[in-house]
């Protein structure tokens, strides 16, 4: 008998999804329909009730940002007297091609363009306006 490794054994096959076109007498409920058979997802209203915290302590944003930004970039330039630029930390993690990442850019802790970090891999060191750390999430759940 020949020995193939190259099959796959159906239990690893991925699923197959079927898509179709909606019938022409289907109809999209009405909201009071649409609510007696919805079920909350706790941690999408979580979401919802955090982000609304943040905007009612931090004021109103946008995206990923605040919406006065350019007034921010003053104040910051202002205070620190420098050049704004961005600084990589070097608690980054390492680039792979075939990884995933997310990257953060910390511009204000709590109001202040330069801070001291105080927990965490960078703890007790000097942070300043534009810090961006870059993390691997190849492996985040």
């Amino acid at each position: 008998m020949v020995k193939n490794d190259n099959l796959i054994p159906i239990e690893n096959k991925k699923p197959v999804e079927i898509v179709q076109e909606l019938k022409s007498d289907y109809e999209i409920p009405s909201f009071e329909e649409f609510m007696k058979t919805y079920e909350g997802d706790d941690k999408i209203i979580n979401s919802y009730e955090d982000e609304l915290k943040a905007k009612a302590i931090q004021g109103p944003q946008y995206g990923p940002g605040k919406s006065d930004f350019r007034g921010i970039c003053r104040k910051i330039k202002d205070e620190i007297g420098l050049t704004i630029s961005c600084r990589i930390s070097c608690d980054s993690d390492y680039f792979y091609e075939s990884h995933t990442y997310c990257g953060v850019i910390v511009y204000l802790v709590k109001g202040s363009p330069t801070w001291k970090v105080e927990a965490g891999r960078a703890c007790d060191r000097n942070g300043r306006a534009f810090y961006v750390i870059v993390r691997d999430t190849t492996d985040w759940d």
